[in-house]
């Protein structure tokens, strides 16, 4: 029941969250877009000790990590007053480049402490689902990539 209710005021509250990418950006994604797919000129252990790098001088704190098979997860980072963003990052040898795969996650604060419960970011939901997806975005425009992608996973 409490899940029901959550995902109620997700919705309700879609109209009223403004956008954070420009309306060009935008329209390079397509609707149902839940991925983010970037293409590197550095090889796979480089690019792994770069995004981590970059993400703990962005705030985020990794909560998992394995660097064997290039896998990122972060800790909830507070986004506003009632939304925490995480990422899930998996970066692969692509030719003589590498790529990293990212989603994002978000859950509501709740007042009374009870478990998040967390919702894949998706440009075409609305609301809390696009902005999670934008934000994602936005932190990923400042990597140094040679490719960006913006897909269904």
């Amino acid at each position: 029941m409490k899940l029901a209710i959550i995902i109620v005021l997700i919705f309700i509250t879609e109209s009223c969250m403004p956008h954070l990418l420009s309306k060009e950006t935008r329209q390079l994604i397509p609707k149902d877009a839940n991925k983010v797919i970037m293409q590197f000129d550095m090889t796979n252990d480089s690019l792994y000790l770069f995004i981590s790098e970059f993400l703990v001088n962005e705030n985020f704190r990794i909560y998992n990590s394995d660097r064997e098979i290039g896998f990122i997860n972060t800790d909830g980072k507070r986004f506003n007053s009632d939304m925490i963003i995480r990422l899930n990052i998996v970066t692969t040898k692509n030719g003589s480049h590498s790529q990293l795969n990212c989603i994002s996650e978000f859950a509501l604060i709740s007042a009374d402490d009870q478990k998040e419960i967390w919702f894949q970011g998706n440009m075409d939901l609305g609301g809390h689902f696009t902005l999670c997806y934008e934000t994602m975005v936005m932190l990923l425009q400042k990597l140094p990539s040679t490719e960006i992608r913006y897909v269904k996973s």
